[in-house]
């Protein structure tokens, strides 16, 4: 079973070379989960900041 987590900006932090932008969402799980995916995230996004 895959679900999907709609998130929204909560916080975004500037610094001269990059920006620090949190997202939150939450999601009810029954358990029977295998994978999650979370929505519309930038396709410039560092893999290794998640």
């Amino acid at each position: 079973m895959l679900q999907s987590i709609n998130t929204m900006i909560a916080t975004v932090t500037v610094y001269t070379d990059r920006a620090l932008i949190t997202p939150r969402g939450t999601i009810a799980l029954t358990g029977a989960e295998t994978a999650l995916t979370i929505a519309h995230l930038p396709t410039t996004l560092n893999p290794d900041s998640v």
